[in-house]
């Protein structure tokens, strides 16, 4: 969805006349500065978290949290 809405942004911006800018294209620009900030954050984050989860270090924290949680709960019994 975010391929399209930025087609279409582009589009418009390309056919958008910038010495003649009402209001309406004002607010038009500042939310699609707003929208393309907001998708190359969450892109990152993506991207990040992505490469996070495939890493072998991301695999070993994930069996010594699960270990650790066991072990916890063994004592909580005890």
């Amino acid at each position: 969805m975010d391929v399209l809405i930025g087609a279409v942004g582009i589009f418009l911006f390309a056919n958008m006349d910038f010495h003649n800018m009402q209001t309406v294209d004002i607010i038009y620009a500042v939310c699609f500065g707003i929208w393309f900030v907001l998708t190359a954050v969450k892109v990152g984050v993506y991207y990040r978290r992505r490469n996070e989860t495939d890493s072998p270090q991301a695999a070993d924290r994930k069996y010594e949290q699960s270990h650790n949680q066991r072990q916890h709960k063994g004592n909580k019994h005890r």
